[in-house]
């Protein structure tokens, strides 16, 4: 298991735009707006080891590119539970 890897050092790439804004349709009819890098840096903060591992293989079958990411962390947050806790996260962090 690589749950203490840094997915951010993988994402590194000019071919990959973490800072790109993406807005996520929830599983109760609501939304979510995140930026790519806030949502890394919730995987790895909240050590979300199934996440990572998915990341990872993206990464080693040299499939992990803008579209497949962006796919990946709208169907993560499309859970009400998931967006909710990741919203509170970033809340958190803004008053920090």
């Amino acid at each position: 298991m690589h749950t203490l890897y840094n997915i951010n050092t993988l994402l590194k790439t000019p071919t990959i735009d973490l800072y790109k804004t993406l807005t996520s349709t929830l599983n109760n009819g609501g939304a979510v707006t995140f930026q790519i890098h806030d949502a890394i840096e919730f995987i790895q903060e909240r050590k979300l080891s199934n996440e990572i591992e998915f990341l990872l293989h993206l990464y080693q079958t040299d499939a992990l590119t803008q579209n497949a990411l962006e796919c990946f962390l709208k169907h993560m947050m499309f859970n009400k539970e998931t967006a909710s806790t990741f919203v509170q996260w970033q809340r958190k962090r803004a008053i920090i």
